[in-house]
């Protein structure tokens, strides 16, 4: 998940689902659409987000949700076999 958008510093608390992660995070003053924070490894779930403005001001235009479910399978029994025959080597 990205948080963007054009704001100048700030002093930020991001909850998620109503835990605090990140307590004093300094938002450093950003351009349009650039990220100003982001978090990675969030369950495939529905989740909420909060930002507390602690101090400065805090400008949020949007927000990315970035998913990395890979939905191909892969065959893995050619490389199970290489694997089979050269274990003890």
């Amino acid at each position: 998940m990205n948080l963007f958008g054009a704001t100048p510093d700030a002093l930020i608390h991001v909850y998620i689902d109503d835990t605090l992660i990140d307590e004093n995070f300094r938002v450093y003053a950003k351009g349009d659409r650039q990220t100003s924070y982001s978090i990675r490894g969030l369950k495939d779930t529905k989740h909420t987000a909060k930002v507390v403005v602690k101090g400065g001001t805090f400008v949020l235009d949007g927000i990315d949700v970035i998913t990395s479910i890979n939905k191909v399978e892969v065959n893995k029994e050619k490389l199970q076999h290489l694997y089979d025959a050269n274990q003890d080597k």
